[in-house]
């Protein structure tokens, strides 16, 4: 772990010593999180194959899938820049308080 430390010690940007204690924080504190950005990754890599796998494996169920993704999202699609902003932004909220 002091390796670690020194490393990110020397690539801290040159400035004033609350600059570089600040940095060796975030570096520790990005550290300790290894384990679960490592997961967060693995779940990402384990659905993107299980996705490619069952569209090989099931390409009729696959086509139904992006007929209604299309069916669904096509209104978005033909929206003007704005009113796609627009309906993110209410789409978030209303996730939020349901």
């Amino acid at each position: 772990m002091k390796k670690q430390l020194i490393f990110f010690r020397n690539r801290a940007s040159e400035g004033s010593e609350g600059e570089e204690e600040n940095g060796i924080l975030f570096a520790k504190y990005i550290f300790s999180l290894w384990k679960f950005i490592l997961a967060a990754v693995l779940v990402f890599v384990f659905a993107a194959f299980n996705g490619y796998f069952f569209a090989q494996n099931s390409p009729l169920e696959t086509k139904l899938v992006l007929e209604n993704l299309q069916e669904v999202l096509g209104p978005i699609v033909e929206m003007t820049p704005f009113g796609q902003f627009l309906f993110v932004v209410l789409n978030f909220w209303l996730a939020l308080l349901v």
